[in-house]
């Protein structure tokens, strides 16, 4: 698994989201996810939309994995 795997993945569940997915030894990765599908939404649930996405690679393929999400307008 590396980040761009990852990185694909996210975009792939959420289209219109800006994504980035570092690691420095492809078993840590912290992935920084800005969409509009967390608007409303609980922080617990932004994560768990993302770890939906990720669900059959986290099981085997993700050792670690550190989420940052926000919205657009906590981005600013």
């Amino acid at each position: 698994m590396n980040p761009n795997d990852i990185q694909r993945q996210i975009e792939n569940g959420l289209p219109n989201a800006s994504v980035r997915v570092d690691s420095n030894d492809n078993i840590h990765f912290v992935a920084t996810i800005i969409s509009d599908e967390f608007t409303g939404l609980s922080r617990l649930a932004q994560h768990r939309l993302i770890y939906s996405i990720l669900a059959e690679d986290l099981k085997e393929n993700i050792h670690a994995l550190q989420l940052i999400t926000k919205t657009p307008e906590e981005n600013k």
